[in-house]
């Protein structure tokens, strides 16, 4: 995995672990480790939609981001997982999908397990 440097990061703590969110600054090429302040293996993040309005739960966001965390989809599982973020507000939307593939038939494949999750901002005031 290519990682660029950056000036600077945000980072957020969640279940005992570190997580690089954000760079600085905020380009369409930043590519960066998100588990940099943690002992897991490296993660590619990067960043998508950058500077787009959206509107999300009925709130109009003027400029908005996607931090893409990983995308794999292949023959044994489906791992998705963004977060979206709006200029002065911080993550309004989450969401993961992890799909653990049986293909002891093929061409038939089935679900072991699957979990999905969505966080989605339901009200925001300035």
């Amino acid at each position: 995995m290519d990682f660029q440097p950056h000036h600077y990061q945000s980072g957020e703590k969640e279940e005992n672990s570190t997580y690089v969110k954000l760079v600085f600054p905020i380009t369409s090429s930043a590519t960066w480790n998100g588990n940099l302040l943690n002992n897991f293996d490296p993660k590619l993040y990067e960043y998508q939609n950058l500077h787009q309005p959206l509107i999300l739960a009925g709130i109009n966001f003027d400029s908005t981001l996607t931090v893409l965390q990983i995308d794999d989809d292949n023959f044994i599982e489906t791992m998705y997982e963004i977060e979206k973020y709006a200029t002065g507000v911080g993550m309004i939307y989450k969401e993961q999908i992890f799909i653990e593939k049986d293909n002891t038939q093929p061409p038939l494949v089935g679900i072991l397990s699957q979990r999905l999750y969505k966080e989605t901002i339901v009200s925001w005031s300035n």
